[in-house]
Order: structure tokens, then sequence, then C-alpha cells
């Protein structure tokens, strides 16, 4: 069974409003996403990682209230490990739009092929960290440690995961959404 997590509980700090609101070709990011994911066939369970004070609900995805005393994606991701029952969970930030079957199937095909507990796509050698693969049952071995350790770092929990790194051929995927120039400039496009 393989998982999809949205990661979707940030403040968007940087961007000044709710940036899983924001409106690409008449709805939303995130319902694009969730749509997207639901449509590629390639999962199981849809995940949503919302604040603790997210009350609206997300058609096609199962709601899951960060838990974990941590902030950030982390806490995200180790609360839907807490309730997922995948073998692995497919994680996606909702501030990257351009999800596609095509590379999520990729990235799936090499996550199986390498048995690795982590799979970290890189663009020239810079790790994304929040669209990765991920072993749920390894995940959960290492909670305990991550959480104790009041790291906050994505990629420290793949650290200690021991990821595998799989060279991306193209950064497009990863066009991330932070200020209102990048909204703009994927509008645009």
């Amino acid at each position: 069974m393989t998982d999809f997590l949205l990661l979707s509980g940030g403040r968007s700090s940087r961007y000044g409003s709710d940036k899983k609101l924001l409106q690409i070709n008449g709805e939303n990011i995130t319902e694009m996403l969730i749509r997207k994911a639901t449509e590629s066939g390639l999962f199981d369970n849809i995940y949503i990682s919302v604040r603790p004070d997210d009350e609206r609900e997300y058609k096609g995805a199962i709601k899951v209230k960060d838990s974990v005393p941590l902030e950030g994606p982390l806490s995200g991701i180790l609360s839907v490990l807490k309730v997922s029952d995948g073998k692995r969970i497919a994680v996606w930030a909702c501030d990257m739009p351009a999800f596609s079957k095509e590379f999520t199937e990729k990235l799936l095909y090499e996550y199986e092929r390498l048995s690795c507990s982590s799979l970290v796509p890189s663009v020239n050698g810079k790790p994304e960290p929040l669209a990765a693969v991920i072993d749920t049952e390894k995940a959960r071995e290492c909670m305990d440690r991550i959480i104790s350790s009041n790291e906050k770092r994505v990629m420290k929990f793949h650290e200690m995961l021991g990821y595998t790194e799989y060279p991306a051929s193209s950064k497009d995927v990863f066009f991330n959404i932070n200020y209102v120039e990048d909204y703009i400039e994927y509008i645009e496009k």
C-alpha cells in the first residue's frame, strides 16, 4: 500500500497569507493537489496534515491535525505516520503546485528498485526533502529518536533513516511558492 501525504500545516509567514488557498486555474492549490494525487491512481489513501486549529474540510483527503510536539513539516509527517497503514508514504508540500503522476511514478519505481528506507529527489545535488518517499515502518522506528532530539529539519529525519538520493532531471516539478512573486511567476507560465 502506498499513501500520499500533502503537507499543509505551515503558517505561510513568508508569503503573508495562507498559501494553501491560492487559486490556480479556478481551484485552490490544496484542492488541485488532492485532485491530482487522486487522479494519478497511485495511492491507497490521501492524507493532508494541517495545523491543530484548522477546521476546514478537505474533500478527497483524510485530514490529520499535527499532533507531534515539533514545529514545521516534520510534525505533519510524524503525525500522519501515527495513522497511516500504508507500507510507504509519498510526501509532497502544498506549496509545490507542479505535482505530476509521471514524476511520482518514477520516484515510486526507484524507491522499490533501490529498496530504501527513504528516497529523496535532488536537483544538482540539492535535496528536496518535502517531495520524498518514506518507508512507514522504518520511519516509525525512528520517531522517538527524532522527537527526543527536538530536531525540526525534515532532512535530518531523512538522514536518520539513511536516505537514498535520487537525481531528478528537472527542478520545475519542485517549483516552490514562498513569496507573492513566486505565485505570479507560476501562474504566468
